[in-house]
């Protein structure tokens, strides 16, 4: 008998659930950058997109992943490599997960464009 998954659980490609730290920029539908660095962390990653919980934000800032063509640039590093990924990546979603000591944001996104870079250039 072949199992049936609800929908939230159907997904194009395999997950990693592995936390790896995330510098990120949000862009403007010109490409260019709307804010500058912060940092966050993956709550998963797969071929197709990232899930990011970001406690860097103001409120201000956070107002602007909400807008619709907003895109992120995104540099993943990873644990498993000496190179890290850069990706542009569009918001799929945004969720406040908490308020208090400090607000906290989960976003997922879309790969548009991911790039390997080795870290030894850097």
């Amino acid at each position: 008998m072949k199992e049936t998954l609800p929908p939230q659980e159907r997904r194009r490609y395999k997950r990693l659930d592995s936390i790896f730290p995330v510098e990120f920029q949000v862009l403007d539908s010109d490409g260019n950058p709307c804010t500058g660095w912060h940092q966050a962390f993956s709550q998963d990653i797969s071929k197709g997109g990232i899930c990011l919980t970001i406690n860097t934000l103001t409120r201000d800032e956070a107002k602007i992943l909400t807008v619709h063509d907003k895109s992120l640039l995104l540099q993943i590093h990873s644990v498993f490599s000496e190179h890290s990924f850069l990706a542009c990546s569009d918001i799929v979603w945004v969720h406040k997960t908490k308020e208090v000591p400090f607000p906290q944001y989960v976003v997922g996104l879309q790969f548009s464009e991911l790039t390997i870079n080795n870290l030894a250039d850097c």
